[in-house]
């Protein structure tokens, strides 16, 4: 990072030289420098600058500053109160600075002021510390009265107490005294011979450094930053400070604060008002030029500007989403240079949170559209975070009766925006959760989809979480890598190798079921090596149902396949055609068995016309292409060792019941491929019981009876196995105990009443 770079952490400092000013105030700041310089009189001048925090007062003061710098005159310093500990130690802190300041200078009328202002500060120190000590003394000694009576009156009869209470006070007194008395001489006499050499009184001295202060020909700037940041107190032993001398000559204090703070400070008991005492003191006041929204707003585009392109995420930049986002809605929450840096510091840091290899794993917008939530509006950030059923699922998705109650949600989560700012509130939600528009007052149905998926937009249940976490999780699809995969569907090889590292990484099935919403964007040209890759992922993903509600990989890849012919602008003759060829062509065994059994067994059914693919292609000749497949595979070991093997014996058992037959007698004439093939029978169910969650593993009948005529002579066999293996593999001792259990239930069926439902 080179030097001129700013770190996004220090983005919110002000400006250090008129160079850097992006609001056309050195202008002004130039003339209020002149100005200043040119000062001769007398008596001191107060010069105030008012203005909200963050609108640019200490980059006005830097840049007057810098003409004086490159001009060598007037000498200034810069005083800050707020550094010292308590308004006790702020007069005799501003002398010294003074002090130094001149002292170091090589003019002779200079340094003499220097002398003066030290002896005057070390006066005012000296008075300061001894009514400080007094102060603590007679403190003390009003507790110990107290106390002590208190004390007394608990143990002693009343005659006593009056005698005892002045005895103990007086001793302690006496005790308590002597450390002050010490202390006390070595003052006054470290005061005497410092001091009172001429003894001159304080006015005496006051008088002898206007005169000196007279002499000396330039003007002396003090400038006083940030007095609104002081305690009230603070702020009335400043101002006093500054009205007690204003008679010093050559001196002009630059003062710099938010006037409403400082004015409400210095009331006293309704005796005087702020701004009248303010009045007395500040001789010329100016309000800092006011700045309009489009200049604040063009410095905010800016700055996304850049890191839009930094980002590299302009093409995806939605400029009609941004319009109706920042108008009415993020607009107002910038009012000065002071939320822009703060807000682009932080957005900064954010979105490279979410930078993958190639690109970033958010949306520019709606990161934009939280962030400004999240700053301006931490209450309505908070409610959104635990509302993301509310806000991310489809609007027509709940049943009528619990609509009002969804609506009092949405009227809730309103209700925590700042009363000036609810309306920009509303906006802001409405564009980055359109299915909550209905809550106030609108018909508009809105539903979730793939656009939003595609998009990476918080309304995406699948999102929304990402935008609060602050990192990617580990499992999880950027992406790069979505786009990557996009960006190699024409090449078969290297679209199957892309997504076999995800089958490597465990993360094959979780790519898949978000890659559905994607179907609609591999090019139509690509059709052939997408969906040949596609029909290879279902050898190696599983079809098996984790729970009631959930659906299986394979049947994402079905799907993947269904939409894309049905949502891409394919004639049905042109999708026949290529269907077919892909089917024909395809190494792929289950799903292009499962896919031709799926066409001619609708046909039979006359059941769902509207998925027939192969409209114009009679059943015969798919089931002799069905055939053919299984033909061209049975003897390949991908075959034999398939997750899916029951389910493709199962489709020859239809087409070809003999031929099935003989081929598993030969396969299971091995004891380990028996034991593997009847593994691949057991079904997982879960079921819950309280807090606790059950997992059930069982082999049903009707699926054995399939494949097997003799059930008993089956089990026979297994028990055979079982006898002369040693195993402590829980998957084959389960298997073992599931065959006893379906033999029992082949031979008492009237044992299991639930013994017909289907397999």
């Amino acid at each position: 990072m080179s030097n001129q770079e700013k770190h996004i952490f220090t983005a919110d400092r002000p400006i250090l030289k008129a160079s850097e000013d992006l609001l056309n105030r050195a202008k002004f700041s130039r003339e209020l420098a002149v100005s200043i310089s040119k000062w001769t009189e007398k008596e001191s001048l107060v010069v105030a600058i008012y203005g909200r925090w963050g609108d640019g007062k200490t980059s006005v003061k830097n840049m007057v500053k810098e003409i004086f710098e490159n001009e060598k005159t007037p000498m200034f310093m810069e005083f800050s109160p707020w550094q010292w500990a308590n308004e006790n130690h702020i007069t005799e802190a501003f002398f010294k600075e003074l002090a130094n300041k001149l002292g170091a200078s090589k003019n002779d009328d200079q340094r003499e002021v220097a002398k003066k202002l030290l002896d005057y500060a070390e006066y005012l120190e000296l008075g300061n510390e001894l009514i400080g000590k007094f102060k603590n003394i007679l403190e003390k000694l009003l507790l110990l009265a107290i106390g002590g009576t208190g004390i007394i009156s608990t143990i002693v009869s009343a005659e006593y107490k009056v005698r005892l209470i002045i005895t103990s006070l007086i001793l302690f007194v006496i005790t308590l005294a002597l450390e002050e008395i010490i202390w006390g001489f070595k003052w006054i006499a470290r005061w005497k011979n410092i001091h009172f050499e001429h003894q001159k009184t304080l006015e005496e001295r006051k008088a002898e450094l206007i005169n000196a202060l007279s002499k000396v020909k330039s003007t002396m700037v003090v400038f006083i930053d940030d007095i609104d940041r002081l305690s009230k107190s603070e702020i009335k032993t400043l101002f006093r400070l500054i009205k007690a001398n204003a008679d010093f000559p050559n001196i002009v204090y630059l003062t710099l604060f938010q006037r409403d703070i400082v004015e409400r400070s210095l009331e006293k008991d309704e005796v005087f008002a702020g701004t009248d005492y303010l009045k007395k003191i500040v001789q010329i006041g100016f309000n800092l030029p006011k700045l309009q929204a489009g200049e604040i707003h063009k410095i905010l585009f800016k700055e996304l500007e850049r890191l839009l392109d930094e980002s590299g995420l302009n093409p995806k930049f939605e400029q009609s989403r941004w319009n109706e986002l920042f108008i009415g809605g993020l607009s107002n929450y910038f009012e000065n240079l002071r939320d822009v840096n703060r807000f682009i510091a932080t957005f900064s840091f954010h979105l490279g949170v979410f930078k993958s290899d190639t690109s970033y794993e958010i949306n520019f917008i709606d990161l934009i559209g939280l962030e400004v939530l999240r700053q301006f509006e931490p209450q309505v950030y908070e409610i959104i975070f635990y509302s993301k059923k509310l806000l991310t699922e489809s609007s027509g998705s709940s049943h009528r009766g619990s609509e009002q109650s969804r609506k009092k949600e949405m009227e809730e989560l309103l209700e925590q925006a700042s009363i000036e700012h609810k309306e920009g509130v509303k906006i802001i939600i409405k564009v980055l959760f359109p299915n909550s528009q209905w809550a106030w007052g609108s018909n508009y149905i809105y539903s979730v989809g793939d656009d939003e998926f595609i998009k990476l937009r918080i309304n995406h249940k699948d999102y929304f979480d990402r935008y609060f976490s602050l990192y990617l999780p580990v499992d999880d699809i950027k992406q790069s890598e979505f786009e990557y995969v996009l960006s190699v569907t024409s090449e078969e090889h290297a679209l199957f190798d892309a997504l076999m590292k995800f089958h490597d990484q465990d993360r094959l099935p979780q790519f898949v079921k978000k890659f559905e919403a994607y179907k609609q964007v591999v090019d139509k040209k690509d059709a052939v090596p997408f969906i040949s890759v596609m029909l290879k992922l279902g050898d190696i993903l599983s079809d098996e149902y984790e729970g009631f509600f959930s659906i299986s990989p394979v049947t994402h890849i079905k799907r993947i396949i269904l939409w894309y012919f049905n949502k891409n602008d394919f004639t049905p003759e042109e999708r026949q055609d290529l269907y077919w060829k892909i089917l024909e062509s395809s190494t792929a065994i289950f799903l292009p068995i499962a896919k031709l059994w799926d066409e001619a067994d609708r046909r039979n059914l006359d059941k769902y016309p509207d998925h027939y693919f192969l409209k114009n292609i009679d059943t015969k000749k798919i089931l002799e292409l069905l055939g053919k497949k299984i033909d061209q595979n049975k003897d390949r070991y991908e075959f034999k060792s398939s997750r899916h093997l029951p389910k493709i014996l199962f489709i020859w058992n239809q087409v070809d019941k003999a031929a099935s037959k003989i081929w598993l007698e030969k396969y299971i004439n091995e004891d380990a491929n028996l034991i593997s093939f009847l593994m691949k029978l057991e079904n997982i169910t879960t079921t819950t019981s309280g807090y606790e969650t059950f997992v059930n593993y069982f082999i049903q009948l009707n699926w054995l009876k399939e494949f097997f005529d003799d059930i008993p002579s089956l089990a026979k066999r297994v028990r055979q196995i079982k006898s002369t293996t040693i195993t402590k593999d829980e998957k084959t001792k389960r298997l073992f105990g599931n065959i006893d259990r379906v033999e029992d239930q082949f031979l008492h069926p009237e044992k299991y009443p639930d013994l017909m439902r289907k397999g």
